[in-house]
């Protein structure tokens, strides 16, 4: 009986150690133990021709560009390349896992949309070079893809907003980032 109770002792104690350890790793790395939101999203749809046919060509290039609302400057692009044979014209992106053109000039997905990297110089631009994001801008995503006959670019350019959890995750307990010190 005191034998089993020393050893449950003893194993409450290398517990209370272990999270005690665990607890000191936090504090002193907390950014290897970050919970950030994934550094990709998807885009899915599906192409259909004027004609009614779903686009099902072996090798459809897709360009996907990610592009600031107001200035129209260009802060990245990936491409994608995808067999649609039998997909009915379905497609499914991961924006963030393509070939990076380097043509935006910025490295991912999550810089792009990001509103407090200041003045962003070296894009190319409807007018100049330089953007500079104000808090709430929001982008557009175009979209062009080509089965072989030539390069489609979809007529309207999408809108990239927030939805309501990623608004909530701009904030640390309900506070700004303004009422930290």
């Amino acid at each position: 009986m005191y034998m089993f109770v020393i050893i449950e002792r003893m194993k409450k104690i290398m517990m209370i150690k272990k999270l005690n350890f665990i607890f000191i790793l936090l504090l002193i790395f907390p950014a290897a133990f970050a919970v950030a939101g994934p550094p990709a999203f998807y885009l899915q749809g599906q192409l259909i021709r004027s004609d009614g046919t779903s686009v099902e060509s072996p090798v459809v290039n897709f360009s996907l560009q990610v592009l600031s609302t107001n200035d129209e400057c260009l802060l990245l692009e990936e491409t994608f390349v995808l067999n649609m044979t039998g997909t009915s014209g379905i497609f499914n992106l991961n924006l963030g896992s393509g070939t990076n053109t380097g043509a935006g000039g910025l490295l991912d997905v999550s810089q792009a949309i990001d509103n407090s990297l200041g003045n962003i110089t070296g894009l190319t631009c409807a007018s100049g070079t330089t953007y500079d994001p104000a808090a709430g801008d929001s982008r557009k995503l175009r979209v062009t893809f080509d089965e072989g006959t030539g390069p489609v670019t979809l007529a309207e350019d999408h809108v990239l907003q927030s939805v309501p959890y990623a608004m909530y995750a701009g904030t640390l307990g309900g506070k700004t980032a303004s009422e930290f010190i």
